[in-house]
């Protein structure tokens, strides 16, 4: 099974994933499937129902960047299993 997750780094310490999932819900992308956080290493993902939703959420996510306080820089990752 293949999927597109936006991976986003920066993260302020402070994120939570009901923070990472209000952010990119107001953006207004899609249906996010799935939000996790690696506060340690700074990492967040969201996962999106297709490569459109995830593609446009990396264009929005980019220009709005800012998320409890601290700039973030969102990419596309792409993970199997």
């Amino acid at each position: 099974m293949k999927f597109l997750e936006d991976l986003l780094r920066l993260l302020n310490w402070q994120v939570t994933q009901l923070d990472l999932h209000r952010h990119f819900h107001a953006l207004g992308a899609g249906v996010i499937e799935e939000v996790r956080v690696q506060r340690d290493k700074g990492f967040g993902f969201v996962r999106y129902s297709t490569h459109a939703e995830a593609a446009l959420a990396i264009q929005i996510g980019n220009v709005q960047s800012l998320l409890c306080g601290k700039q973030i820089k969102v990419f596309e990752q792409h993970m199997s299993f």
